[in-house]
């Protein structure tokens, strides 16, 4: 059984039985994605908790943590950036280490551990049997795991051996406290030399060989409508991957590559020009992308993998199967534009359900357990 997180009125507020619990976050995410600052913003909200950054680096940063700060939490994204490695033996060796150091802090400093379960593998696959074998042992001390959705538990129980008593449901907050949304679509695509008359794809976030931008780019070539843009922004950090990226998008001048960090406030430029957003990804479990687009109120298109079934019914029709993305290209350039419009106001209405402060309601749960 799964024990699903509920938001209390708020006569009973998180607030109200945290005073004073502090929290460690691990490991530190950088400014790119703002899931994390947003997550420890929700959880520091009314007062509930004391919420800090832990300790940078790859070595013992949970034990230097609990020496710096004494959390009576130390929360886990993450956590296989602390192990994983292109070497498989020093990926070993770094795992145990992991392995060892929570033993010592939670003994030592008598600090619990929590752990958001994002991905049911990391995306790059290094190591897989090695990398379960490290999570296995690595969710046994966890107090509790956290997933963003019911449609994940299941995965995460039978891939992580614990009982569904460990695992919490809570998902993400929307971004709209993150992000400008001020520009209309007219002038968006003014900025960006786009015409009324086309049809805008917008592939958005940091560019990885496991979000299938190079499919995309294939089969944008295979289609032939001159109305249809693909807008593909966001840092590559693999020169390697840049370069396939740049001789495949330079033979298709209907795909537009924009390799470069994002701001904050060009994003509202490239999502607001936008008819929809698509996402080829290989396989996922989790994709921050998806929660910015339903912020934005965009329609989606991407598999039908991971959580996005549950996360995206509300516009299943645009979710593909196994080798289906050619033909989600051509259903959207048939599809009423009124019609995406709607499913993209589903979306952000789906996305505002959940607030980022839901999270704190997980802590209240444990402290009230143990007091």
């Amino acid at each position: 059984m799964v024990a699903a997180s509920h938001v209390r009125p708020p006569e009973l507020a998180a607030h109200d039985v945290l005073p004073g619990v502090r929290l460690a976050c691990l490991p530190i995410s950088g400014t790119e994605n703002p899931y994390q600052s947003l997550m420890m913003a929700g959880l520091r909200s009314g007062g509930a908790m004391r919420v800090e950054h832990g300790a940078p680096g790859r070595i013992l940063a949970a034990l230097r943590t609990c020496m710096r700060l004494h959390p009576d939490y130390l929360h886990y994204d993450w956590n296989y950036s602390y192990f994983l490695t292109r070497s498989a033996a020093i990926s070993s060796v770094l795992g145990i280490v992991l392995l060892c150091e929570l033993w010592v802090v939670r003994r030592l400093f008598n600090c619990r551990i929590v752990w958001t379960f994002h991905n049911i593998e990391s995306h790059e696959k290094l190591h897989p049997r090695l990398e379960r074998w490290v999570q296995r042992r690595f969710a046994r001390q966890c107090a509790w795991i956290r997933v963003m959705y019911h449609s994940s538990a299941g995965r995460a129980i039978r891939y992580l051996g614990v009982p569904g008593e460990k695992i919490r449901v809570v998902p993400m907050g929307p971004y709209s406290d993150c992000y400008s949304n001020t520009i209309s679509r007219a002038d968006a695509r003014r900025a960006l030399a786009l015409d009324s008359s086309h049809r805008v794809l917008l592939n958005i976030g940091v560019m990885r060989r496991y979000k299938g931008i190079l499919e995309l780019i294939s089969a944008v070539r295979e289609i032939d409508d001159p109305r249809l843009r693909v807008v593909v922004a966001g840092p590559c950090h693999t020169p390697r991957f840049a370069e396939e990226l740049r001789r495949a998008a330079a033979s298709e001048p209907r795909v537009v590559l924009m390799m470069e960090f994002v701001p904050d406030d060009r994003l509202q430029l490239l999502l607001n020009a936008a008819d929809a957003v698509i996402l080829p990804f290989h396989r996922i479990e989790n994709s921050g992308s998806v929660l910015l687009a339903m912020t934005f109120a965009k329609p989606v298109i991407a598999p039908a993998q991971g959580v996005l079934p549950e996360q995206l019914v509300q516009q299943a029709q645009l979710l593909y199967g196994k080798g289906g993305l050619r033909d989600a290209i051509v259903a959207f350039l048939s599809a009423d534009a009124k019609e995406l419009e709607r499913a993209g106001i589903r979306n952000q209405a789906a996305a505002s359900r959940s607030r980022w402060s839901d999270f704190a309601e997980v802590f209240r749960e444990h402290v009230a357990e143990r007091s």
